[in-house]
């Protein structure tokens, strides 16, 4: 059985990496993936910035950053947060 990111990567031709950080292109948030679980194959694992709990995206709905692009996202303010 290959594993739920394995999948996504063969499916949809990106690779989540666990503690890779996203931006999601819907809503314009940020996040940290987390480890796959056992359901939802087709799903990204997500906790956005500022939140509790974990959310779960399709993998086409995310820009996956790359390190030289995370200092900058970690700088931006959450949404509906004024500084």
């Amino acid at each position: 059985m290959i594993g739920q990111y394995d999948y996504i990567f063969r499916h949809y031709g990106v690779r989540p990496v666990v503690g890779g950080r996203v931006e999601h292109t819907v809503t314009g948030e940020f996040g940290t993936i987390l480890k796959e679980a056992d359901t939802h194959k087709h799903y990204v694992h997500v906790r956005f910035d500022g939140c509790d709990q974990p959310g779960l995206c399709h993998p086409l709905e995310l820009d996956f950053l790359a390190p030289d692009e995370i200092e900058g996202a970690l700088s931006q303010p959450a949404k509906g947060v004024s500084e």
